[in-house]
């Protein structure tokens, strides 16, 4: 369908009978898992106010009187429901924090433009109206892969989802902002440099982009499924929930999904039979070699600990940092380094660091399908108090402070299962930070042992007990030259240090050099890098070798 078209039959939807239900917050008292178990098969979420022991519920007319004829007891939140109503009152291009289906299509455009050599586009598939004769025209599933394509080397990739379900609005934004920092900041920043020059980032956008358009408008801003049409469902019943239709353990877990045509979580009539998470299992397959061995569908089989690169799957809401896994309260075979890096992200957005069944119970879901197929670290980040987010919300707290989380992961991508358990250092500053060649350098940098979020058990810390620089090359390259750092107070005898060393920089080549420093602590774990520039100056070079 043309888009003016669709947007006129949209608009007439939002003043036909049909529009949208009433929708208001209610709190439930929080339970065990076969009582949150059935809570999350019908609704697809389940957020909890831990300060009151509550869980908080999005919920219209038919979802309040499911409550009640479960024996659920919901009490109504009058404050938080006016604020509801208040969100609701606009239509996603009201707000402008946030890009519509053709907004992030042209986002994506106009970073591939202005950067060509550290963005492109892959095209991995269609969505399901561009598949189906006869429907709307439907969409490409666009992933913007950033890298700098000069540097030709074996990288860490690191795929970034968000949108699958369409009602979640924050995610894509936050994913776009995150390709956005990579980009705006490759050249400025030392971090996003790095980064950039020596990993891969696949950001897919909108996962569910037929969903995601229905989504946009007020009456139907209830969508969660994509858009395959199927038995007598109608209005935001259509569809099939794709994070219920991957391959790994469909429909293997009692009340994981539903074979329910109509309801939220409708797990699809077979695994992966949409278009979308063909796609996406497809691409995904191309860029992790499967580190897990043996029997796929054991769930005690660990990936190898020197598997490189990371899976993100971006949803609302909840305030949680996941990890396999979903299908089962049992520990993976990775369980332990699953622990520490989701504390260590959660420090950085104070979430809850959890394995996904500690909700409950789920199959076919997009970060188990990743572990489980691949032994990639995989995780789904729950943004946020709300499915709509305002804007001010957004700004404020969600983006800066999740932005902090993936910045993280992106920083240990090289050894995901294994930099974690070391000291974060953080905070390189390079003092004077442009030089002629010969003349001292002061690098400063903090390192900490300290930063994991232990508000869901809690994470071993030791002393830091070393710091090491190297310059130019990243400190597992084995042609690094290792520089002993010191610590500033003079021993290294605490859980978080000031680190602190001196760089003679006579041979350097004018121009822009990196700095990279790396902590380790008395259990021997290397942690995550830093890294700070340091410029020679290229006039003053060319005056000592006797140009003029």
């Amino acid at each position: 369908m043309n888009p003016l078209l669709r947007t006129a039959f949209l608009l007439a939807f939002v003043a036909s009978a049909e529009a949208a239900e009433n929708r208001s917050i209610v709190r439930i008292k929080d339970g065990d898992a076969t009582y949150r178990q059935a809570l999350g098969h019908h609704f697809g979420h389940l957020p909890r106010d831990r300060k009151q022991g509550d869980i908080v519920l999005d919920v219209g007319d038919d979802d309040w009187r499911w409550l009640q004829r479960q024996g659920y007891a919901p009490r109504f939140d009058a404050a938080l429901s006016a604020q509801l109503q208040t969100t609701l009152a606009k239509t996603i291009p009201g707000y402008s924090c946030y890009s519509t289906v053709e907004e992030t299509d042209a986002f994506i455009d106009a970073q591939v433009a202005a950067h060509p050599a550290l963005a492109s586009v892959v095209d991995i598939g269609d969505s399901w109206e561009k598949t189906a004769p006869g429907g709307d025209a439907g969409y490409d599933l666009r992933v913007l892969r950033i890298t700098n394509s000069a540097l030709s080397e074996d990288k860490p990739k690191m795929f970034v989802m968000s949108g699958l379900h369409a009602r979640e609005y924050t995610p894509v934004q936050l994913n776009l902002k995150f390709a956005e920092w990579l980009l705006s900041n490759y050249g400025s920043d030392a971090e996003a440099t790095w980064l950039v020059d020596h990993n891969e980032f696949h950001v897919l956008l909108q996962a569910n982009p037929d969903g995601r358009k229905i989504a946009e408008v007020f009456a139907t801003h209830m969508q969660r499924k994509n858009r395959h049409t199927s038995g007598s469902c109608t209005g935001t019943g259509i569809g099939v929930d794709l994070n219920r239709n991957f391959p790994f353990y469909w429909n293997l877990v009692p009340g994981g999904s539903s074979g329910s045509l109509c309801s939220d979580t409708y797990r699809g009539p077979t695994a992966n039979s949409e278009p979308e998470t063909q796609a996406i299992n497809a691409y995904v397959n191309t860029l992790f070699a499967d580190t897990r061995g043996g029997s796929e569908s054991s769930l005690t089989e660990p990936a190898s600990t020197d598997t490189r690169g990371a899976y993100f799957d971006l949803h609302s809401y909840s305030q949680i940092v996941m990890h396999p896994w979903g299908v089962t309260g049992s520990a993976s075979g990775n369980d332990a380094a699953f622990k520490a890096i989701a504390r260590r992200m959660a420090w950085f957005n104070n979430y809850s660091p959890e394995a996904s069944a500690e909700l409950y119970t789920t199959d076919g879901a997009s970060d188990d399908n990743a572990y489980g197929r691949l032994g990639v670290p995989a995780f789904t980040i729950e943004l946020g108090n709300n499915f709509f987010e305002s804007c001010t919300n957004f700004t404020s707290t969600i983006l800066p402070n999740n932005l902090g989380t993936l910045r993280y992961a992106a920083r240990v991508l090289h050894r995901p299962y294994q930099l974690p358990a070391g000291p974060d250092v953080y905070g390189a500053i390079a003092t004077p930070a442009s030089v002629s060649a010969g003349t001292p350098v002061t690098v400063t940098a903090n390192a900490s042992d300290a930063r994991f979020n232990h508000s869901n058990g809690s994470e071993p810390m030791q002393n830091v007990t070393a710091a090491l620089a190297s310059v130019d090359r990243l400190p597992w390259d084995p042609l690094a030259a290792a520089l002993p750092v010191a610590a500033t107070d003079g021993a290294f005898n605490a859980s978080a240090e000031a680190l602190s060393v001196q760089i003679d920089t006579s041979g350097w080549s004018p121009g822009r050099h990196l700095v990279y420093l790396q902590a380790s602590d008395a259990s021997g774990a290397a942690g995550a890098i830093t890294a700070a520039f340091v410029d020679i100056e290229v006039a003053a070079a060319l005056f000592d070798n006797g140009f003029e």
